[in-house]
């Protein structure tokens, strides 16, 4: 399996695919980490910095 840094595609395309991965996730993710945490506010927090890694593969 080749790695998403890796992979030869137009960087707009790669940015759209990140971008859907980490968009169609983000619920079932938030509905995972929401109940281990004591507000909403810290479980958002924690979502966007599980998210920002993928995210940012999109810019490289």
């Amino acid at each position: 399996m080749e790695i998403a840094e890796n992979i030869t595609m137009p960087q707009k395309e790669k940015e759209n695919m990140i971008s859907q991965t980490v968009s169609s996730y983000g619920g079932k993710l938030m509905s995972f980490i929401r109940p281990k945490v004591k507000n909403t506010e810290d479980a958002e927090d924690i979502l966007l910095s599980v998210q920002q890694p993928y995210k940012s593969l999109g810019n490289r």
